[in-house]
């Protein structure tokens, strides 16, 4: 499935990559909260040549019911998400790495950053696909719903954080 995000930030590009490189933003993170993840965990920051990698680990915090339970422990839904950012072109490259059940879930994403007069604009242009089949696309509109969720919540994190 091909899906297109997008949300605005009330601040700049520079202030978003200080603020996604600062643990204390991850903590702001979890205190918004998401019904069905827990609060996130910044594993990794390497800021080089131009370049910030960020690796940031997930895990579901809602229940697994119907056919799903029986397959699937929710305990060993947790992921990492790697983002490598190109802070002159002002875009990255983002690839969601399931730590259990890799092979049902590929995830990625070209992420865009255009700074307008009120903040920045992020846009993720993207491809989720869960390899199981008859319940695949079910299952990917329900993950996609949850990530617009998650996106328009770090969109107004990040803009908090931001701006005191």
């Amino acid at each position: 499935m091909e899906f297109e995000i997008s949300e605005s930030i009330g601040a700049s590009f520079a202030q978003i990559t200080a603020a996604l490189k600062n643990p204390d933003y991850y903590s702001h993170l979890a205190t918004l909260g998401s019904e069905n993840v827990s609060p996130p965990e910044l594993l990794e920051v390497k800021e080089s040549n131009g370049s910030l990698k960020l690796e940031v680990r997930y895990a579901f915090a809602g229940t697994v019911s119907g056919a799903a339970a029986m397959a699937i422990d929710a305990e060993k839904l947790t992921w990492v998400i790697m983002t490598d950012l190109d802070l002159a072109a002002k875009s990255a490259v983002l690839d969601v790495l399931p730590d259990h059940y890799g092979d049902l879930l590929t995830c990625d994403a070209a992420v865009s950053f255009a700074e307008s007069e009120n903040g920045t604009v992020e846009t993720f242009d993207g491809t989720l696909k869960v390899h199981v089949p008859f319940f695949g696309s079910t299952v990917e509109e329900a993950i996609l719903k949850g990530l617009q969720a998650h996106v328009a919540m770090e969109a107004a994190a990040l803009t908090s954080f931001c701006t005191p």
